[in-house]
């Protein structure tokens, strides 16, 4: 079975659970966690977890397990899951800085920047962050190489961090590097 074929009658099982009982996704998916062969399928499987429990209802059961996992295995993805888990049981704060641990590990590892770097600005922009917290973060990937084959640079967080205040010649300069031509002068 493929891996998305795998991931598509997991969220099957957690739309048939819900609100029922988180029990038998966890008793699915953790005995193949623990014998999983790597990290990347390991982490996978995590993150399917995580989002599952979601699905079936059970956010703050999610965000327990992210929790775990982001402290297990400190990887790129269980921190960016963290940040997720916070949102979706509405803590917009606690989103923040495991997102911002997520970028710092992308940019240090030189993986998933530009992918990461487009949720921590979602984060920062959900939670209200002031300009100044828009502004260090936009600094800080301008500064960082993209490092291995990533996405190309997201900007769907642009238009709202440019209302929210952020440094308008910061957002000029990111949007060269994702490939845009900008006039300066265009309001």
């Amino acid at each position: 079975m493929s891996s998305a074929d795998f991931d598509i009658q997991i969220m099957r099982l957690a739309h048939s659970l819900r609100g029922l009982s988180p029990e038998p996704l966890i008793d699915r998916l953790l005995p193949l966690i623990e014998v999983a062969a790597d990290f990347a399928e390991k982490t996978d499987l995590c993150s399917t977890l995580v989002t599952g429990l979601s699905v079936a209802g059970f956010p703050k059961v999610g965000h327990r397990y992210a929790l775990v996992f982001a402290q297990e295995f400190d990887s790129v993805a269980a921190w960016r899951d963290l940040s997720l888990a916070c949102d979706r049981i509405g803590d917009l704060d606690g989103a923040v800085p495991p997102v911002q641990t997520a970028f710092g590990k992308a940019v240090q590892r030189k993986e998933l920047v530009n992918d990461t770097f487009g949720f921590l600005m979602r984060a920062l922009l959900k939670a209200g962050r002031p300009p100044a917290e828009l502004d260090a973060a936009l600094s800080s990937r301008l500064a960082a190489p993209a490092g291995r084959p990533d996405c190309e640079p997201e900007t769907d967080w642009v238009n709202e961090a440019d209302r929210a205040g952020a440094d308008r010649d910061l957002l000029v300069r990111y949007l060269g590097l994702a490939g845009f031509e900008v006039d300066e002068d265009d309001p």
